[in-house]
């Protein structure tokens, strides 16, 4: 859904969607979009196979450092830990 799809759903302006989603969520549509995707990611990582580049694309992350970078920042842990488990550490 586009941005504009969702404020027509929820019957107020894009700017009023945006004002509300920082009001009650503290982050911005854009924050909270990033945070479900890296906690998504994460959550693949740890039950998946998959490789590191297949599930961060799997989530819209294009760039692999920007993605290495908000993980790291967010889990405090590279995703390659994360992706490979603890005994790896």
């Amino acid at each position: 859904m586009t941005l504009a799809e969702l404020a027509d759903v929820a019957v107020v302006s894009v700017p009023a969607l945006l004002q509300c989603c920082r009001r009650h969520r503290g982050l911005s549509l854009a924050e909270e979009l990033r945070s479900v995707r890296l906690a998504r990611a994460r959550r693949e990582f740890e039950q998946a196979d998959a490789g590191w580049t297949s599930v961060a694309s799997n989530w819209g992350f294009m760039n692999g450092e920007r993605f290495a970078d908000d993980f790291e920042n967010r889990y405090r842990e590279p995703s390659w830990l994360t992706l490979r488990g603890p005994a790896y550490g």
